[in-house]
């Protein structure tokens, strides 16, 4: 398989599968987590599970975040 037809492959699904509607979900559910996280903190025995809640939380925006940049940069 050729390098170039994967790369544009990649570059055709990001570009036309990221939608607003996917964006809006993993903003909604990087802040379901990261209040699951504070509610999580405020009990002393769940510092692990907040801990987990947050860097979740985390990894959604960035991969929020990345698939907007990458959307509107390809695009």
């Amino acid at each position: 398989m050729d390098i170039d037809a994967s790369v544009q492959k990649a570059v055709f699904i990001i570009v036309h599968g990221t939608s607003l509607w996917l964006l809006i979900f993993l903003f909604a559910a990087s802040l379901a987590s990261w209040r699951l996280a504070s509610v999580l903190a405020a009990h002393n025995a769940r510092d692990r599970e907040a801990a987990l809640a947050q860097k979740t939380a985390i990894a959604y925006a960035i991969l929020a975040f990345a698939l907007w940049l990458l959307s509107w940069l390809l695009g």
